[in-house]
């Protein structure tokens, strides 16, 4: 091959990149995908840590099917260029989400200066806004941090303490009366949009299909006969432990995946991402199945696999998929509304010890961009809905369900299919 590893690696070291290991085994056995390699390596941004296999999946080139209008023209792991750091760091976490869901809130159109923790004891006349990140909630009182002061603030409502999710970001109205009163508390929130693009097509849409450990013979035989333009997986492709208990390996349960996917159309994308029982780090945001694992599937035409979350564009409209660990922070509101306050709060999985997160400099669950699908996974019912015009889409386990989505844009609503 014209290009060869060293050059790869070498031109990755003087950028100060590091390139993962599968990179240079998919290279090994893929040598067409050397000149490729060095040219992403070359025109990689400049906060860019890692090359990872997807950086040379033809991610920027599109899957088109002949047959339909649906186009993926790019796709975006929430994990890409993730730089752990010790969980004593987490602090620098905190500070960068309260400074990016700060200035995500201050893009709406009515502009209000906040006013710092550190002078609300001050004795201001009427009302004034702070933001900050929930750090408690005891008695009637929030704890709150902006970044420079800790204080606990009395509110004047329970409805503003059962709305409260600690770990999340808020706007706060102060009233001073004597001493000073949260009045009232505003979620970041994703903006409305009512007028909505009708687009067409249909894509499957199932999750916990734990390959290896059940027979899903009978289910990607039905999945053949549905005339969709692709399939996406979310989550618990394959469950490690019952695997390990039965004496398999992990890669068992992904050969299977393997041969189950080339059944379905070539013209017919597929998506996967990993869910918590899967073999990547257990830790939010997770790692996409690497080449290593899925080497039958990465060689199956219009695959891909991306991280745990990680978005997509579908003719142009921006798809946010998560395999929804996170909901466990929203636990005491309704399944429906909890993926609501997902998007009210711009944040997948904000309350810190409730599930494993990533430690980073930059805190990788924000719902940075407003989607207009949001689908999740890791709910006992289906749910279909329309919020602000983000479509909502989340589906139960098929281990537990025996249930698939089909998304239908023609329509907007989702055929329930169960097996």
């Amino acid at each position: 091959m014209s290009v060869n590893i060293r050059e790869i690696v070498n031109e990755a070291l003087k950028r100060g990149m590091q390139v993962n290991p599968e990179v240079i085994k998919f290279i090994e056995e893929n040598p067409d995908y050397a000149s490729r390699a060095l040219y992403t390596i070359k025109h990689k941004k400049k906060d860019s840590f890692f090359l990872n296999l997807n950086d040379i999946l033809d991610k920027n080139t599109g899957i088109e099917s002949k047959k339909t209008t649906i186009l993926i023209s790019e796709a975006r792991s929430f994990s890409d260029s993730v730089l752990p750091l010790p969980p004593e760091k987490i602090s620098l976490m905190l500070v960068d989400r309260l400074n990016r869901l700060k200035s995500i809130w201050a893009i709406r159109p009515e502009k209000i200066n906040f006013v710092s923790l550190q002078f609300i004891n001050r004795q201001f006349k009427g009302y004034r806004w702070t933001f900050a990140l929930i750090m408690k909630k005891t008695d009637g009182h929030l704890l709150l941090d902006d970044g420079r002061t800790t204080i606990s603030l009395k509110v004047s409502e329970n409805r503003i303490l059962n709305e409260a999710v600690i770990g999340s970001a808020a706007a706060f109205k102060i009233k001073f009366d004597k001493e000073p009163i949260i009045e009232e508390m505003s979620d970041v929130e994703v903006p409305e949009i009512k007028n909505l693009k009708k687009k067409s097509g249909r894509v499957i849409i199932i999750s916990d299909i734990s390959e290896g450990s059940l027979d899903n013979s009978e289910l990607f035989k039905k999945l053949q006969t549905e005339k969709v333009e692709g399939i996406i997986i979310l989550g618990n492709l394959i469950n490690k432990r019952n695997l390990l208990d039965k004496g398999l390996l992990p890669t068992y349960g992904y050969e299977q995946l393997a041969k189950h996917l080339q059944q379905l159309a070539k013209n017919q994308f597929k998506i996967v991402i990993p869910g918590e029982t899967d073999e990547t780090n257990v830790w939010l945001p997770q790692k996409p199945i690497g080449f290593k694992l899925m080497k039958e599937a990465y060689n199956i035409a219009n695959f891909r696999s991306l991280g745990n979350p990680s978005e997509i564009r579908l003719n142009d409209q921006l798809f946010l998929l998560y395999s929804g660990q996170g909901l466990k922070c929203y636990s005491r509101f309704s399944e429906e509304y909890a993926i609501k306050k997902m998007l009210k709060t711009r944040h997948l999985a904000p309350t810190l010890g409730v599930i494993p997160i990533i430690a980073a400099s930059k805190d990788g669950l924000i719902i940075e961009n407003r989607p207009d699908v949001f689908l999740i996974s890791n709910v006992k019912e289906p749910h279909d809905t329309m919020y602000r015009g983000v479509w909502l889409v989340a589906v139960p386990s098929f281990k537990e369900s025996k249930c698939y989505g089909v998304l239908d844009f023609d329509k907007t609503e989702t055929d329930w299919i169960y097996v």
